[in-house]
């Protein structure tokens, strides 16, 4: 403790910081005394004294119902929030994996290749697009040198 206590920077206070005044290393003068919660009855309760503490009982829990559907509410909305958690962290980390910069694409080639698999297929559909559209204008520049008869 003392190391803690020698360095240039306070890590550990010198005296616990207390609002009330009191210094609390001192100890009591007076003793603990624990008192039971409830007294104690002298002679053992009845049948029908137990009864009636049942009832009572029981007449303030249905004063205090509770309403059903707030739980399944609740329950709804739970399971859909982790849901969302549970779609949105894997397509979020698929979309940040293929974004267009060699930074993350490289470190994700090398260690996880099927990541990148959405913008492989896209990169695939845009060249057959591409030739296909190269084709077509082939084929209009043939159509117009053509010399007609």
């Amino acid at each position: 403790m003392n190391f803690f206590q020698n360095l240039p920077f306070n890590l550990l206070p010198r005296k616990p910081q207390n609002s009330s005044g009191i210094d609390p290393l001192l100890k009591s003068q007076q003793p603990v005394v624990l008192k039971p919660s409830a007294p104690v009855p002298s002679r053992p309760k009845t049948l029908a004294e137990i009864e009636q503490e049942i009832e009572a009982q029981a007449q303030i829990h249905r004063t205090y119902s509770y309403k059903p559907g707030a739980k399944k509410q609740r329950r709804l909305f739970s399971r859909m929030l982790s849901a969302a958690i549970l779609l949105g962290v894997p397509i979020g980390v698929i979309w940040v994996a293929n974004l267009p910069y060699p930074v993350i694409r490289r470190p994700v080639a090398r260690n996880a290749p099927i990541l990148l698999l959405p913008s492989y297929i896209s990169m695939e559909n845009n060249y057959r697009e591409a030739i296909a559209q190269s084709a077509d204008a082939k084929g209009v520049s043939q159509q117009l040198n053509k010399p007609n008869n």
